[in-house]
């Protein structure tokens, strides 16, 4: 039985094993400041949820609000708002 926290009971998912974050950056140790800056700033806003996976760690509330997946040669850092946003930076054009 997977004993991941989901927003909703008996949520549809691939179940990946859980990890712990320092696992999650055992291979990029030099990130893992910078998640604890992000992961701060969240908890000055309220309690958020660390799901740590091998891949990366989704930070939720209610919801998955944020993925932050080390990489070889950066830290992806993926938000996920209500809203849609249009933007030139999204859009690729800045």
């Amino acid at each position: 039985m997977c004993e991941r926290e989901f927003g909703q009971e008996n949520q549809a998912h691939v179940c990946v094993p859980g990890s712990t974050v320092d696992e999650t950056f055992a291979h990029r140790p030099e990130q893992k400041p910078i998640y604890e800056a992000i992961i701060e700033h969240l908890r000055t806003l309220g309690p958020v949820h660390e799901d740590a996976v091998k891949v990366g760690v989704f930070l939720k509330r209610q919801r998955k609000l944020a993925e932050v997946r080390p990489m070889a040669r950066s830290l992806s850092v993926n938000l996920v708002l209500p809203r849609r946003v249009d933007s030139a930076r999204r859009l690729g054009h800045a």
